[in-house]
């Protein structure tokens, strides 16, 4: 579904911080020994969230969407870095995967079956938003909105 059949639900920084500081509350201290922020929207979450359960644990990025810029839903789950990308690290760690919003599953589904591989002795996803529940294990607001993030606003303004 495209931005303009969904009511747009606009994210601030401070909001972000808020719920940021929340999910770091709800996921507890782990242990965790890898931090994955799923990139590109996932990474400021995921950063926040890491300083505070997880402050000494290697931080992650795994860049993977659904949707272009325009809010176009792509045909299937783009993960764009896989093959650059050395994740033989995880084998037998604890890891927390942090994104901003999950939709429909894709995204994270994708990035946690391809981090299962690796063999890590867990997994705990956690996100700002979604749009069901059960779609992960933490999550701060559950939302059929539309969401758009302030790093989504800067860009589409011509900021960055």
């Amino acid at each position: 579904m495209k931005p303009e059949d969904r009511q747009i639900y606009s994210v601030f920084w401070n909001l972000v911080e808020n719920y940021s500081g929340r999910l770091a509350n709800l996921v507890g201290r782990g242990p965790f020994d890898v931090v994955v922020g799923v990139g590109a929207g996932g990474i400021i979450p995921a950063a926040l969230v890491a300083r505070k359960v997880a402050p000494e644990a290697v931080f992650q990025v795994i860049r993977a969407r659904t949707y272009t810029d325009e809010g176009e839903e792509t045909p299937g789950v783009a993960i764009l870095d896989m093959n650059m990308v050395d994740l033989s690290h995880m084998k037998d760690k604890h890891i927390l995967i942090v994104d901003d919003i999950v939709d429909r599953g894709r995204t994270l589904g994708a990035i946690v079956s391809y981090v299962r591989q690796q063999g890590p002795a867990s997994i705990v996803t956690a996100t700002l938003f979604a749009r069901n529940k059960n779609q992960v294990d933490h999550v701060i607001e559950v939302t059929d909105r539309w969401v758009r993030f302030p790093w989504e606003r800067q860009k589409r303004e011509g900021w960055l």
